[in-house]
């Protein structure tokens, strides 16, 4: 045994001790041992501090996380805290086949997220194996380590309640009494509230009940069975937080689904505001919305510290600029989802910039130019998946592991996806090759096709496999997924089909003769515009017609306004070119123009502002 291994073995034996990996961390040196002292001791930096050590966080997991985790093949995602893995995302069978090795890789793991129990979700007979199934998840003797539990399946649509069948296998099995955290499915209903006291969870702090309703006569038993929750996660409706505060005076978090106007102003006048200290608020579908005068209501939060608004309440410029007017002077994160205005984000900034740690943008939709601020500021970092991850001091973001395929058939014909219109013209994804039957199409590194492009959500749709075929299935984008004129929230792929998101056009070809159809495209593609018509390339003595000062226009008015810009400019020099001058394609915000003589009167004619999104955006364009 080496002197790593033995310090290694002194960490597992005192897990809670920072300075037994600290010493460690100096005994393997290099940026492995770095990740472990950036993750170490937080609590005692300062706030500017901080800000470096999670942007160099983020760069070492980023880079190395994969090679690092060693569950390359086992785990779906993992999350490093404290130096070492602490919680996996695995598929069900990857589990019950590996859970040892699994183990014996990440020793240092408590929390266990969990997907595909289903096998079957429709019949009697599938739903009693699933229940199997969680109870040999359970039962497998490397789970004596887990400590946080989520069961990921999420099947709503059903009338099966699997999150109270989920409760009575936890309970009949002992596992809720050993449970600091739990995650429950989305049916979970009333009726498996008893299942939960049964099994006697006197541990639990974190419980995630998610849409299931809380009526004020289970409120007092749920909190006799479990005392020492901190952390509630559940539908706003009916909940009576005087009682909620009264029963579980530690609660300091608090996410509240659903939630309406109503829902804040009680909990605005209950007891309950002045103990939490996280608050996430998530309106979801609901048209009872939120708005200014409402939000104002949180200035009785003062011991508020991280706050998340989810769903459109993030966007919404009136309810940002009145939220700038409250004080929260404990505030120190800030979450906002959806498209946050850039006047509202801007008045968010002036107003609590200088005394936020962390402001989180990563489940908008799209991000125009941040705002100037001292703060660290979280952008295109992955946020899928964060189990049981709370509180201001624990930032570490998930990271994918490896490539692990779906329970079920595989792919068993082959399909070619071609990019048209957007950033990589002509660039082919071989599907079959990408390594699941769910393939996302969106912005960050996190899909399987990538689309580096402004009207691109960050996770726009995915590709589904079913029944033989690919049907592509929008996320709840802002700008949809289109097909043959029409917005759609879900169809089937055919041959040869075009569908469009935001502005970027695929092309998907499957079957036999698939691949050399996908070929021709491409070939296409090199020397033809397919929106314009017009060649990509014209003769070496073309002109060059650039939008001047392109950087310090991204930089003022972002990028989503820009690509306008851009789009407007190319459809007005089409419109004023003779029909002997011909303008290709913009690349890197320049147009070509042959001949060249053409291209100071084409300048001429189209140097006019741009409306972009509501914005006079000034033009200035020059000759090359």
């Amino acid at each position: 045994m080496t002197v790593a291994d033995e310090l290694l073995a002194q960490c597992l034996a005192t897990p809670d001790d920072d300075a037994s990996r600290l010493v460690w961390a100096d005994a393997i040196g290099g940026e492995r041992g770095e990740l472990v002292g950036l993750q170490c001791g937080r609590d005692a930096v300062s706030a500017a501090e901080l800000v470096l050590r999670n942007r160099r966080e983020r760069e070492l997991l980023a880079t190395h996380a994969k090679a690092w985790s060693g569950l390359d093949g086992l785990a779906r995602r993992v999350r490093f805290r404290r130096g070492f893995v602490d919680a996996i995302e695995v598929d069900t069978d990857t589990w019950l086949a590996h859970a040892d090795r699994i183990v014996a890789r990440a020793p240092f793991v408590t929390s266990l997220s969990v997907t595909s129990l289903h096998p079957t979700y429709t019949t009697r007979e599938g739903r009693a194996e699933a229940r199997q199934r969680l109870a040999h998840v359970v039962e497998v003797p490397a789970f004596a380590q887990i400590r946080a539990l989520e069961i990921c399946d999420h099947i709503t649509e059903l009338e099966y309640e699997w999150g109270d069948a989920a409760a009575a296998v936890l309970a009949s099995t002992g596992t809720l009494a050993r449970l600091t955290a739990l995650a429950l499915p989305h049916r979970f209903t009333d009726a498996g509230i008893p299942s939960l006291i049964d099994g006697e969870p006197r541990h639990l702090t974190r419980l995630w009940l998610r849409e299931s309703l809380l009526r004020p006569a289970r409120t007092t038993a749920l909190a006799r069975a479990m005392p020492a929750l901190d952390e509630l996660d559940l539908r706003a409706a009916r909940l009576d937080f005087e009682l909620i505060a009264t029963g579980w005076p530690r609660l300091t978090s608090l996410r509240l689904r659903a939630v309406t106007a109503d829902d804040v102003v009680r909990l605005a006048t209950s007891p309950l505001a002045s103990q939490l200290e996280r608050l996430v608020l998530d309106p979801g579908d609901r048209r009872d919305r939120l708005g200014p005068e409402h939000v104002v209501r949180l200035a009785s939060l003062s011991r508020l510290r991280a706050l998340e608004l989810d769903g459109e309440l993030g966007e919404d410029f009136e309810t940002l600029r009145a939220l700038a007017t409250v004080e929260l002077p404990a505030l120190r994160e800030l979450r906002l989802a959806w498209t946050p205005s850039r006047v509202g984000l801007d008045a968010v900034v002036r107003r609590f910039g200088a005394q936020l740690e962390l402001l989180d943008l990563r489940a908008s939709q799209r991000i125009d130019a941040i705002p100037s601020t001292t703060c660290d500021v979280l952008v295109d970092e992955p946020r899928e998946l964060e189990l049981l991850q709370v509180g201001p001091a624990d930032r570490a973001s998930w990271r994918v592991a490896g490539e692990v395929h779906a329970v079920g058939a595989p792919i068993d014909t082959a399909a070619w996806l071609v990019d048209e219109t957007g950033p990589t013209p002509g660039r082919v994804w071989e599907l079959g090759m990408l390594g699941d039957r769910r393939i996302r199409i969106g912005r960050t590194a996190m899909c399987e096709v990538v689309l580096r492009d402004g009207s691109i959500a960050r996770t726009h749709a995915v590709l589904d496999w079913r029944d033989g075929g690919h049907h592509v299935r929008d996320l709840g984008s802002t700008n949809g997924v289109v097909i043959a004129g029409r917005r759609v929230d879900q169809e089937v792929l055919r041959d040869g089909a075009r569908f469009r998101l935001g502005r970027v056009v695929l092309r998907y070809f499957v079957g036999p003769g698939g691949g050399e159809r996908a070929t021709a495209c491409v070939r296409m593609l090199a020397t033809t515009d397919p929106v314009t018509g017009l060649v990509r390339q014209t003769s070496p003595d073309a002109a060059r017609i650039a939008v001047a000062d392109l950087a310090a226009m991204i930089a003022r008015h972002g990028t989503v306004a820009v690509d306008v810009v851009i789009a407007v400019l190319g459809r007005r020099l089409c419109e004023a070119a003779s029909p002997n001058v011909v303008v290709t394609a913009p690349v890197h915000g320049e147009f070509g123009v042959h001949p060249a003589t053409a291209a100071a009167m084409l300048v001429e004619a189209v140097s006019a502002p741009v409306d972009a999104e509501g914005e006079l955006v000034p033009v200035r364009l020059t000759v090359a």
